[in-house]
């Protein structure tokens, strides 16, 4: 998958997830700062997935799962209208 097409999904899923996060500046802090920067997204799920494993705070794990979830809900989302326009 394309950067832009990454940004795009990881962004998109943040925005829908924002309302659930504990906190949403230190999560968009997270996405810039660790996650933004990956180009591909089954590179981005698998940080997320090694964050949640590896963080002690069980609020940025909720956050993260959160995150997880709806950024796989985004990729489905992408992929049934790439689908319609096939």
């Amino acid at each position: 998958m394309r950067g832009e097409n990454k940004k795009k999904i990881l962004w998109k899923a943040f925005e829908n997830a924002a309302p659930y996060f504990s906190d949403i500046k230190r999560m968009k802090n997270i996405v810039k700062s660790k996650i933004n920067n990956i180009t591909s997204i089954n590179e981005v799920l698998q940080v997320i997935r090694n964050m949640i494993i590896n963080e002690k705070d069980i609020e940025i794990r909720t956050d993260l799962k959160i995150l997880l979830n709806e950024i796989k809900k985004e990729i489905a989302r992408m992929g049934k209208e790439y689908g319609k326009k096939i």
